[in-house]
């Protein structure tokens, strides 16, 4: 299972995702986000289901930081096509997509720097890969920074 890292950066006059390197690297640190001052890191599991031709959205705030975003697995495992998920910034009613893979399997990654207190998003999506009638359910993980629990 190769794993691919996807730099994305949040520019605090903006508040917008860009592409820090346009190809696929390997990661060089694939641990969880290093806390921010007086942050902690906290990760959210998003659970979808995938039909032929579909997508689905999943969003969370996030403070300043690092930001990790995984495709954690895909079911069923055997054959399944690859998928496409990008990030981006929520604005309450669309995603905005800045960054994207369109060839996303279980341990892609998108790597990234959020340097505002915000709303992002994740799109999943099918580009024709699945079979019409088709179901593929999956699982994505964003490990982020969190003000603390009182």
């Amino acid at each position: 299972m190769s794993r691919r890292a996807f730099r994305v950066l949040v520019l605090p006059v903006v508040a917008a995702l860009v592409s820090a390197c346009g190809t696929p690297t390997e990661p060089t640190d694939t641990g969880p986000p290093s806390p921010t001052a007086g942050l902690v890191p906290v990760t959210v599991t998003f659970n979808g289901t995938l039909v032929a031709g579909g997508s689905n959205l999943h969003t969370f705030h996030t403070m300043p930081g690092l930001v990790k975003v995984t495709l954690v697995s895909v079911d069923p495992a055997a054959g399944a096509p690859l998928i496409s998920m990008g990030i981006g910034m929520w604005d309450g009613l669309s995603c905005q997509l800045v960054f994207e893979t369109p060839a996303g399997s279980p341990g892609s990654e998108l790597l990234g720097t959020a340097s505002l207190d915000s709303q992002v998003c994740i799109k999943v999506w099918d580009v024709n890969r699945l079979a019409a009638g088709a179901t593929l359910k999956y699982q994505v993980t964003a490990v982020h920074n969190e003000k603390p629990q009182s």
